[in-house]
C-alpha cells in the first residue's frame, strides 16, 4: 500500500510541475490583440482605451456588420504598449497580416481584419462570399481598399475608434453589405472581453486553479501515506510485543 501511494504521489507532483511549467508557454504566444480577436470582434487599444460610449458605438457597428453578412474584426493599436513588437506600430499592414495569421490558427477568419493605428490602416483576412464561401484578401486588393480609407484622424484610442467606425462603413459598402445610417450602440454586457488581459486573462487563472487543485490532492495523498505508514509501524510494534509476551510464557 505504501509503495502504491508513493508512486501515486510522485506521479501527481510530476503532473503538477508539468502543468505549472507549461502554462506560461501555452499562453504567451501571440500578442494581446491576437488573443482578444480569437474570441471577440474588437481589441480596444487597452493601453489607451476609447471612452465607454465610443467603444460601445464601435461594437454596435461591428455587430451590425456581422449580422449583415460582413463579419469584420478590428484591432485598435494606440501605442507600443499594445504590441509585442513595437516596430509594428509603424507598419499597420504587416501587423494586420500577422494578426490575421495568428487568429486564423484557431479557425478560419469569416471576414476581414482591420488594424487601425496612428500611422494608418492595415487590412487582411478573408472576404465572405455567396453561400458562406471565403476567399483570402489579395495584397493588391488590401492596398486599394486601405488607400480608399484615407488617413487616420488623430492619435489615441478615442480617435482610432472613431476612425474605425468610418472605415467599417466604407469597407462594408464596398463589399456589398452597406450598413444602416443609424446603428444602436452595443449593450454594456456585450462589450469587449479584451479588458481581462490586464489580469493575465481567464486562461492563466484556469491554469493556476488546476495547479492548486493538483497540489492539494498531492498533499492529501501524502497525509494518507503518512498515516498508513504510522499504522503499519504501530501494528508491527504490537505484533512484536505479543510474540515477546507469548515466548516469555
Amino acid at each position: 500500500m505504501v509503495s502504491t501511494l508513493t508512486r501515486l504521489l510522485a506521479g501527481t507532483l510530476v503532473g503538477a510541475a508539468a502543468i505549472f511549467a507549461a502554462a506560461p508557454a501555452a499562453f504567451a504566444h501571440g500578442d494581446p490583440s491576437s488573443h482578444a480577436l480569437e474570441q471577440d470582434v474588437l481589441y480596444p487599444a487597452v493601453a489607451d482605451r476609447p471612452t465607454p460610449d465610443t467603444e460601445l458605438r464601435l461594437l454596435g457597428l461591428l455587430y451590425a456588420a456581422r449580422d449583415n453578412g460582413y463579419p469584420i474584426k478590428v484591432a485598435l493599436v494606440a501605442n507600443a504598449q499594445d504590441l509585442l513588437d513595437p516596430s509594428m506600430l509603424n507598419r499597420p499592414q504587416d501587423y494586420a497580416d500577422y494578426v490575421a495569421g495568428e487568429v486564423g490558427r484557431a479557425r478560419p477568419l469569416r471576414g476581414p481584419l482591420l488594424v487601425v493605428s496612428p500611422m494608418g490602416y492595415g487590412l487582411a483576412g478573408n472576404v465572405p462570399g455567396e453561400g458562406g464561401t471565403l476567399r483570402p484578401l489579395e495584397p493588391g486588393e488590401s492596398s486599394t481598399l486601405v488607400a480608399g480609407l484615407g488617413a487616420v484622424a488623430g492619435e489615441g484610442g478615442e480617435a482610432l475608434a472613431i476612425g474605425a467606425q468610418v472605415a467599417i462603413r466604407k469597407l462594408a459598402a464596398e463589399a456589398g453589405h452597406p450598413l444602416p445610417a443609424v446603428v444602436p450602440p452595443a449593450q454594456p454586457l456585450r462589450s469587449s472581453t479584451a479588458e481581462t488581459s490586464d489580469s493575465g486573462g481567464p486562461n492563466v487563472w484556469l491554469a493556476l486553479g488546476i495547479f492548486v487543485g493538483v497540489f492539494l490532492f498531492a498533499a492529501l495523498v501524502y497525509e494518507a501515506q503518512r498515516r498508513f505508514s504510522a499504522s503499519d509501524q504501530n501494528e508491527t510494534v504490537q505484533t512484536s510485543t505479543r510474540e515477546f509476551e507469548a515466548s516469555s510464557h
